[in-house]
């Protein structure tokens, strides 16, 4: 019996079952209780997070506000420059009087439009249109082409003027070169003619050289001026006495030696007058 107890004092004695049923709700609280902070920290935690992120998409959905009204009051600026703007008819242009096969008409490989002084209606619209006309015909430039470049040498009352001509009027350059100046007949200066030339008298007091620079001075303002009546109005205007002998004695041919034995007698009194 001794043996007996001494063995049973050393294995260790179990609970009793109402001992281990008072202790179990007790840890079973403190684990609930640890697992209920456990999920209130953790509830704060995603809370301040979702705060976090809500505050975050807050500024982004209001900078995309602020943008979406900056661009429609843009669009409204522009609307109403654009109701303010003059209306523009765009079929109003220059090139309706001509004919399509004109308009058609490619520019040639290396064509420069040549630097002239746009025509405004104020001085001679002939003078105009000659030294277009003579730029034209240095680049060989066609018919077409020249009614083409032509617009963009007006502006002002001109161009209006060609822009209010009848659609598909103007078939050439010849019909272009006729309307033009009529129209502007008002700002033409009036040129000599061939009468003036033949007034144009050396003076008793004046040399033949001076006689010689107003000849050709009116001359230069006589439109179509023909070779022949400029000889005459030439050799009849002189009245120095010598050189008028000389040209009956032995008549220039053309206009050329008459020229040339006028400059003659010229040299040849500068020569005598110095000795």
């Amino acid at each position: 019996m001794e043996l007996q107890c001494d063995f049973l004092q050393g294995i260790p004695v179990p609970p009793h079952p109402s001992q281990a049923k008072e202790r179990t709700p007790s840890l079973e609280h403190s684990e609930n209780h640890s697992n209920a902070n456990n999920a209130r920290r953790k509830g704060k935690e995603v809370q301040g997070n979702s705060k976090r992120q809500g505050s975050q998409m807050t500024k982004v959905e209001q900078a995309l506000n602020d943008k979406v009204l900056e661009l429609q009051d843009q669009i409204q600026e522009v609307m109403r420059g654009k109701n303010l703007a003059p209306s523009h008819d765009f079929h109003f242009t220059t090139d309706l009087a001509f004919t399509d096969e004109i308009k058609a008409e490619p520019l040639p490989k290396g064509f420069k439009m040549p630097a002239i002084e746009q025509y405004a209606s104020k001085t001679d619209p002939e003078d105009h249109l000659e030294t277009f006309k003579s730029l034209m015909f240095f680049q060989g430039a066609s018919d077409a082409i020249m009614c083409r470049a032509f617009p963009s040498t007006l502006k002002g009352a001109a161009r209006q003027w060609l822009s209010r001509l009848k659609p598909r009027s103007l078939t050439n350059f010849v019909g272009l070169g006729w309307a033009f100046p009529a129209h502007f007949m008002s700002s033409r200066v009036n040129k000599k003619t061939m009468a003036n030339l033949l007034a144009v008298k050396q003076r008793p007091d004046k040399s033949i050289r001076n006689f010689f620079t107003r000849f050709n001075k009116e001359a230069l303002e006589v439109r179509n001026l023909d070779q022949i009546v400029k000889f005459q109005a030439l050799r009849n205007g002189i009245r120095d006495v010598e050189l008028k002998r000389s040209l009956i004695m032995d008549e220039p041919a053309n206009i050329y030696e008459l020229f040339s034995r006028c400059e003659k007698h010229i040299n040849l009194a500068k020569v005598i007058a110095a000795e």
